[in-house]
């Protein structure tokens, strides 16, 4: 698993492996050096993942909220219920049943790079 948990705002350490697994995500948000990649869609990258977030749910669920900020909590909490929710519809496996993930990868990087300037992709 990567990416851990930072004790100073426990949001931080998510992010860095949740871009790593959607370039796609990371490069929607602004972040630079993911426009030449694109997600991992594979059986095994979506069970991976299911997996992580597992981790992911137990780490954060141990925060003591009334160790945290009020926008650290905000942010736990709205981490929890996001993984929660992955968690109650991973039995479904949509990414077998629907093509739309797929397509829609290639159609959001050319709308991304419609979007930003000639300097910024050079």
């Amino acid at each position: 698993m990567r990416g851990t948990v930072h004790a100073k705002h426990p949001v931080a350490g998510a992010h860095a492996p949740c871009h790593a697994e959607s370039p796609r995500l990371a490069a929607g948000v602004g972040r630079d050096g993911f426009d030449d990649r694109l997600d991992d869609l594979s059986a095994s990258a979506h069970e991976r993942r299911e997996h992580e977030d597992g981790i992911w749910l137990q780490r954060f669920d141990r925060f003591d909220p009334s160790d945290l900020t009020v926008d650290q909590a905000i942010d736990r909490d709205l981490v929890i219920s996001r993984l929660r929710v992955r968690r109650a519809l991973s039995g479904w496996q949509e990414w077998r049943r629907s093509p739309e993930a797929y397509l829609e990868t290639g159609i959001t990087e050319l709308f991304l790079m419609a979007i930003r300037s000639e300097d910024e992709l050079t």
